[in-house]
């Protein structure tokens, strides 16, 4: 039988250097967090850098696992062929003992081995199996799609690093300044597509019975979410802010940490939301909150019952069905809950 990585790498250093590739999209990269904690305490004497892209990054760095963050600049000076062989080559100097790949696509495996990385696990997605030195079998989906937060620890699993961690994500942000508790945030958007967006009057609706309540409204989202964003703020009026493509991952963090309750859809900013600990209230609509649903005690998933969910489309044929009997008093009753606790 085959050695494992982690005996493998064990046998080279105890204090071996890690390159482990991260997802590209933020929910994603939140839900891979608990399988970098248990690389981290599984080789508690190893130096690990993550490789992720740009908007990715910020989300290592609210880790307390990561040694270090390089970011993959594609689109910009590592796009195209030449731009790959260019990161492989920086890589290559950074002498890396191991790459744990997270990241699926087949340039993930081409860059660790053109950057001559000896140890090379990931899952044998992507016709690569023959680029990986301790390839993994991608498990089959049973009964429903399996949380993605276990299908990374599964890989990390496999290939032999064994350290118990908590299972729901866990990053630092930094205080945001200025937000007290009676703040809400509002994110309407979803980058997947709009299959999975509450409609955005229904967010105005909300917004201004938060409004009514005393609460001041903070609108977030990235820059490619500004105008769902900008309409939502400028429907509920005086009271709310938008900040959409205003903030870093990081000031987010710290801006969802620091409100009374996030309303959002299934999107990375909900991802986010909950790895910091807010109180989140979740829309799902196009997709499984049993397979992306914010994995924290703090949030809570609103799902509708049209019988074509989930289809995972981006655009939705029926216009929304699965969003016809989440309502805004439904949302209320669930946020309601919330509110009432103590803390």
């Amino acid at each position: 039988m085959r050695s494992s990585l982690s005996e493998d790498l064990r046998q080279r250093t105890p204090n071996p250097r890690i390159m482990v590739r991260f997802p590209n999209w933020v929910g994603d990269a939140v839900m891979a967090l608990p399988g970098l904690d248990a690389l981290r305490r599984s080789v508690p004497g190893a130096l690990l850098v993550v490789l992720a892209k740009p908007w990715v990054a910020d989300v290592i760095r609210m880790s307390p696992s990561a040694d270090a963050v390089i970011e993959y600049k594609d689109p910009g000076e590592h796009s195209g062929m030449k731009g790959k062989y260019r990161l492989a080559g920086e890589l290559r100097k950074e002498k890396f003992d191991c790459a744990v790949l997270f990241q699926n696509a087949f340039e993930a495996a081409l860059i660790a081995g053109v950057a001559r990385i000896p140890l090379r696990g990931g899952y044998d997605t992507d016709m690569r199996r023959i680029l990986l030195t301790h390839p993994v079998t991608r498990p089959e989906k049973k009964g429903g799609e399996a949380h993605q937060v276990g299908y990374y620890m599964n890989l990390v699993r496999s290939l032999g690093f064994s350290a118990e961690v908590d299972l729901a994500p866990r990053l630092v942000p930094k205080p945001a300044v200025g937000f007290e508790k009676r703040t809400v945030v509002l994110a309407p958007g979803a980058s997947y597509g709009p299959a999975k967006m509450w409609p955005s009057v229904r967010y105005v609706q909300l917004g201004k019975r938060f409004s009514e309540m005393g609460y001041s409204i903070v609108v977030l989202g990235s820059a490619a979410e500004s105008t769902v964003c900008g309409m939502v703020a400028e429907g509920i009026g005086d009271s709310a802010t938008d900040l959409s493509g205003r903030t870093s991952l990081v000031e987010a963090g710290g801006i969802l940490a620091a409100s009374q309750l996030v309303v959002c859809n299934d999107s990375g900013l909900m991802h986010l939301a909950a790895a910091v600990g807010a109180n989140v209230v979740a829309i799902f609509g196009s997709t499984d909150p049993d397979a992306t649903g914010p994995f924290s005690e703090s949030a809570f998933v609103i799902r509708g019952k049209a019988p074509c969910a989930p289809c995972f489309l981006r655009d939705c044929p029926t216009e929304l069905e699965c969003f016809d009997d989440v309502t805004v008093d439904v949302v209320l009753v669930e946020c309601g809950r919330i509110l009432e606790e103590p803390g």
